[in-house]
């Protein structure tokens, strides 16, 4: 069908942000640009990839708030890996 399921871009020294554009890949179900340099914040759009099983921004240099409500529209998601980047905010524990 010419989807994209896969986006694996990891330790490509790959700098700037990720694009809202983003939304477009509507067959993504794995994202990973771990250990990068890829900065910003991580585009609200996400939340409307909902074949999205697993999502990889490790070791970059993103920032602003990680749980944001459109993420949690993920449904499918299997693994979320976010450490090692300048987050900030709380958890949500609901």
């Amino acid at each position: 069908d010419g989807l994209v399921i896969s986006l694996l871009l990891s330790q490509n020294n790959l700098v700037g942000k990720i694009p809202p554009e983003v939304k477009e890949l509507t067959g993504l179900q794995l994202f990973k640009v771990n250990n990068n340099e890829i900065s910003g914040t991580i585009p609200t759009e996400f939340g409307l990839l909902q074949n999205m099983v697993g999502f990889d921004i490790e070791s970059n240099e993103l920032e602003g708030e990680l749980f944001f409500d459109e993420l949690f529209e993920l449904n499918n998601i299997q693994f979320f890996r976010a450490s090692d980047n300048r987050f900030n905010g709380t958890v949500p524990w609901n």
